[in-house]
């Protein structure tokens, strides 16, 4: 394990530029004891249910479209684990063809375990961590994460096990080939692990590794590019993240980053053109006739139950037929679950109306709201209020035929990406000068999106409603 030469044991303000390891055993010992006794954990929330990652060869791939979960109690997670064989130090997996680890677990979801890791270290500002930036990562069996970066400071302990850490600098954010900024999982590489390790000699100056231990500790600077490797039966951690000056856009990066340009650059500009893109693309739902967006809700079992009214329903089948800005308005002036029991609803009062909506009539915009409204009811932290979301989408999609239904959904996620897309290029266009012909978009496409949310004459073509003005028609528009 490389050691730190720092004579400081905590971070002194935001001077976190390069990974530096730390011994925590005392630490560890203190607050970590009782972890090391299986039947202490599993007395600890048995009925807690945990998104826990399922892979068949270990690699753990963290990507919003790759990333396969499954929900259990914790219990059943820490049931995997072989009574018989674990006080003689061998965590072995019931017969799966399964291997599972429970991924950055927020450990608020866990109180009393919670109440055993907090306060973080003293190495740690503890008065800049927050509650849900705690996190447990339990791994049965050897496994490995894709590379990827985290826009925080970020301190991993290891309780139980060994981890071995592949480190990249910021600076090699372009060799990596990361996925686009203002996309799903911005901060993972499209690089397979194999292209990744053949690309590595070429690299090895910027490559830093350590191997981390029970006790020990890795201060990880926000946007350093990570694979982690857990090579052991059992591979217990924790990690708290906290903000360092890149991530807190609202201030100029402080001077001292100016000591590491190249990094400083590549993180900054992924951070904030994605940053930049989440308010144009607020801005252009707005103007496009969205409205004001509901957010998302917490646990509202018994309001969810109760489902929608009939007027709600009416008002949201007149909206799918009155065009782009009526349907945007009533898509995004609702929370996500009063959302889920109006379409479901429609669905069973006129299911040919709700198959049009969302066969024909979506169009980038109105797909890309959609799909965030269904993702958000679906990750909803009550696991009951997601089990019914998730069913509730299948009663919806039952409008369609059977063998039309993945194709719709993909179908749906690809509208959405379309307006992400124009929208981010709208942003290169308007922030780094780029021409048209160098943006994914084609130019009559820019061309149309850029006059809809920048100039009135030009909505109502864009929106997709009755009054039609210059261009006619949009392909955009109107979906495809």
């Amino acid at each position: 394990m490389e050691s730190s030469h720092s004579p400081h044991y905590g971070v002194e303000e935001d001077r976190l530029l390069r990974p530096r390891s730390l011994a925590l055993h005392d630490w560890c010992a203190r607050a970590l004891s009782k972890w090391s006794d299986l039947q202490y954990l599993r007395e600890r929330h048995p009925a807690v249910e945990v998104d826990v990652s399922a892979t068949s060869d270990g690699y753990l791939q963290g990507t919003v479209d790759e990333h396969a979960t499954i929900k259990m109690p914790f219990a059943k997670f820490l049931a995997q684990i072989d009574d018989e064989t674990e006080g003689a130090g061998s965590w072995l997996l019931q017969p799966s063809s399964l291997r599972y680890h429970l991924a950055q677990c927020p450990l608020v979801t866990l109180p009393e375990l919670h109440s055993d890791a907090w306060p973080p270290p003293p190495c740690v500002p503890s008065a800049r961590v927050e509650n849900q930036s705690a996190n447990l990562w339990f791994a049965l069996g050897k496994t490995t994460s894709s590379l990827h970066y985290d826009a925080f400071h970020n301190l991993l302990v290891v309780v139980r096990g060994v981890k071995r850490l592949l480190l990249l600098p910021p600076a090699a954010t372009q060799a990596l080939r990361p996925r686009a900024a203002h996309g799903p999982s911005a901060n993972h590489t499209t690089l397979t692990t194999h292209q990744l390790h053949d690309l590595l000699p070429s690299l090895e100056d910027d490559v830093v590794r350590f191997e981390l231990k029970r006790g020990e500790a890795l201060l990880l600077p926000e946007g350093w590019w990570h694979e982690v490797e857990s090579t052991e039966d059992i591979t217990i951690a924790i990690n708290y993240w906290w903000p360092g000056p890149l991530g807190q856009l609202a201030e100029p990066p402080p001077s001292v980053l100016l000591d590491d340009h190249r990094s400083a650059t590549a993180l900054l500009l992924r951070t904030s053109f994605a940053a930049a893109v989440r308010y144009e693309r607020s801005r252009a739902l707005h103007q496009l006739g969205g409205g004001d967006e509901t957010g998302g809700e917490g646990c509202k079992c018994a309001m969810a139950a109760l489902g929608a009214t009939p007027d709600e329903v009416a008002g949201l089948l007149r909206a799918a037929q009155a065009g782009t800005e009526a349907l945007l308005f009533a898509l995004r002036g609702r929370s996500p679950h009063a959302l889920l029991c109006a379409l479901e609803a429609a669905a069973a009062r006129s299911p040919r109306r709700v198959a049009r909506l969302i066969t024909h009539t979506l169009t980038p915009p109105t797909a890309h709201v959609l799909c965030a409204r269904l993702d958000q009811a679906v990750q909803s932290a009550c696991a009951a209020c997601s089990r019914r979301a998730a069913r509730q989408i299948e009663i919806i999609l039952n409008v369609v035929p059977a063998d039309a239904r993945a194709s719709i959904r993909s179908k749906m996620v690809a509208l959405g990406r379309q307006f992400d897309n124009l929208v981010a290029a709208n942003v290169l266009r308007d922030i780094l000068g780029l021409d048209d012909e160098l943006l994914c978009a084609s130019t009559a496409d820019l061309r149309a999106f850029r006059s809809a949310v920048t100039s009135e004459p030009d909505v109502a073509c864009y929106r997709g409603g009755q009054k039609r003005k210059r261009h006619g028609s949009s392909r955009f528009a109107e979906g495809t």
